[in-house]
């Protein structure tokens, strides 16, 4: 599965992302080079453009249940939480996870903990064991993609499934597009 950040910008726009962990990102067009710094809003402090053409997330019951598997799997591997609800309260907890792994290989570690631990028991290994060898793993890229679109978007936002043409000239509904609106960046 790919991953694949979709921008709403002038079509002469590259956007650069510094590093993984930084909030950081270069914008860059012809003539310009802007840094932009992203940080977590509550939505009642987003503002937008009367105009602006845009794909809302409004989130649902299962946003909400799967936002909340996610902070209290987060919890049990920090040992607290912060008292900050949603979005600012989880990134809050990632820090705090951060901070607790002394390596990078022991916040990796702690991370894949995380994420397993919120799938039922022995799901992922029949899944790598009847899933992931049909068809040398297309039934798997596309079975993945589609529920990565379905359950992710209250961690990504709007997102869809679209082509990915691969390196041997295939091309699957594989790639997920991760769609930022940044209509009130001035360039």
């Amino acid at each position: 599965m790919a991953i694949l950040i979709h921008v709403l910008l002038p079509p002469t726009t590259t956007i650069v992302f510094s590093n993984s962990f930084s909030t950081k990102l270069i914008l860059r067009s012809p003539n310009h080079t802007r840094r932009v710094r992203c940080r977590i809003s509550d939505s009642s402090e987003v503002k937008s453009d009367e105009g602006a053409s845009k794909l809302e997330y409004k989130p649902g019951l299962l946003d909400d249940f799967f936002m909340q598997s996610f902070r209290n799997k987060l919890v049990e591997e920090v040992g607290s939480d912060s008292e900050k609800p949603g979005y600012v309260g989880l990134i809050e907890l990632v820090k705090l996870l951060l901070l607790k792994g002394r390596t990078k290989s022991e916040t990796s570690d702690a991370a894949v903990r995380i994420l397993k631990s919120l799938f039922p028991p022995l799901i992922l290994e029949l899944y790598k064991l009847l899933i992931a060898p049909i068809a040398q793993g297309k039934l798997a890229a596309l079975m993945v993609a589609r529920v990565t679109v379905l359950t992710c978007q209250w961690l990504m936002g709007p997102s869809k499934v679209n082509i990915i043409d691969l390196p041997n000239g295939e091309s699957w509904d594989s790639g997920v597009m991760i769609i930022l609106n940044f209509s009130s960046v001035s360039l």
